[in-house]
């Protein structure tokens, strides 16, 4: 059996608020008969904290054994 791990770091644009910083909070809905008048707010994005960018981590475990299905049946 071979195990092998890996463990990788990347920064990368924020996928939230694209890179922006902040994100759309609306506070009440469009009025009747008014789709494109929203009342609400910017706020910082809660995924980033209004930097635009977020560290990524990946952590992987590869785990190899052998198949011992042909062997058993000989």
């Amino acid at each position: 059996m071979t195990t092998k791990k890996y463990n990788k770091s990347e920064v990368q644009v924020c996928g939230e608020c694209t890179g922006e910083g902040k994100v759309w909070k609306q506070t009440e809905p469009a009025r009747h008969g008014s789709s494109d008048y929203e009342i609400g707010h910017y706020i910082n994005c809660p995924t980033c904290t209004g930097s635009g960018m977020v560290k990524v981590t990946r952590n992987i475990t590869i785990t190899i054994m052998p198949h011992l299905s042909k062997i058993n049946q000989q």
